[in-house]
């Protein structure tokens, strides 16, 4: 009785004429390189910036929160003068 061993396929025959350049394309690469180093300059970015950005999110809610009292303001007391009805309502504030 004898064993019969499966004859294990060869991907690429090692009699081919020409060889094959089956590596990761250099354009591939340069650009996994640039997005890797784009990614972390924004990052740094924002971590340097991240003061700035907690202000302009600060200055953003109360935008949101006065407008409808500045709306009144300038409609019954000032008469359209919107800059007078924004010191007026800031400095009840």
């Amino acid at each position: 009785m004898s064993v019969q061993v499966p004859q294990v396929m060869q991907l690429m025959p090692s009699n081919a004429s020409h060889s094959y350049n089956q590596g990761v394309p250099l354009r591939a690469i340069a650009a996994t390189i640039g997005m890797v180093l784009l990614t972390g300059l924004s990052l740094l970015f924002l971590y340097e910036v991240r003061r700035t950005l907690v202000w302009l999110v600060v200055a953003l809610q109360f935008t949101v929160a006065l407008y409808p009292v500045i709306g009144w303001v300038q409609r019954h007391l000032t008469r359209s003068h919107r800059l007078l009805a924004t010191l007026m309502v800031f400095s009840l504030c």
